[in-house]
């Protein structure tokens, strides 16, 4: 269960087992390169690419929750019907995860290739364009501009487009998914 920290500039922020924020990454393997699902949205006033993730939400009963609630939402609602077979995903199967200890999140690993929906997170990023260039979506906070596959080397060249949490998470995917890291940056998250 979600339980309150604090409230600042009128926002209420909560936790679940010491952590304030989720989310997933989705990502596939094609000709020895994994692609990310990233999302581009507004980060301390700036356009960035992050991954789909965000707060704890007082209604969130696990972290889980909190992951696949803030996907779906800067996904624009269009994993819906995946949610239930992502829970089961995230909650029974060794999923693999990254957790960022200064900044209290955690993010989940989904290989879009263990899922017979693997059509739909493929296509998902022309789905969202088609869905909302005439039916603008009326974003409630950060929510994503668009949506776009990328591959893992061009994002870590092209890391100055990343938020801060967008960086540390490419140095600890890379850890994760064991491929050599090219960038000599470091990112504390002590």
């Amino acid at each position: 269960m979600a339980t309150f920290v604090k409230k600042q500039g009128g926002i209420n922020y909560y936790q679940i087992d010491g952590y304030r924020a989720a989310g997933i990454i989705p990502y596939f393997k094609k000709d020895n390169e994994y692609y990310i699902l990233l999302n581009k949205e507004f980060r301390s006033k700036k356009l960035k690419y992050h991954f789909l993730g965000g707060k704890v939400d007082e209604k969130d009963k696990c972290i889980q929750d909190t992951a696949l609630r803030e996907a779906n939402e800067e996904c624009g609602l269009l994993i819906n019907n995946l949610i239930t077979k992502l829970y089961r995903y995230l909650v029974f199967e060794k999923t693999k995860y990254i957790k960022i200890a200064k900044s209290k999140y955690i993010s989940y690993l989904v290989n879009i290739e263990e899922s017979s929906d693997i059509t739909h997170w493929l296509n998902l990023p022309e789905l969202f364009r088609e869905t909302f260039k005439s039916n603008p979506y009326i974003l409630k906070h950060n929510e994503s501009i668009y949506l776009s596959w990328m591959k893992l080397s061009d994002i870590e060249k092209n890391m100055e487009e990343l938020s801060y949490l967008g960086k540390i998470i490419i140095l600890k995917l890379k850890q994760r998914l064991k491929i050599a890291l090219e960038s000599e940056d470091t990112f504390l998250d002590v």
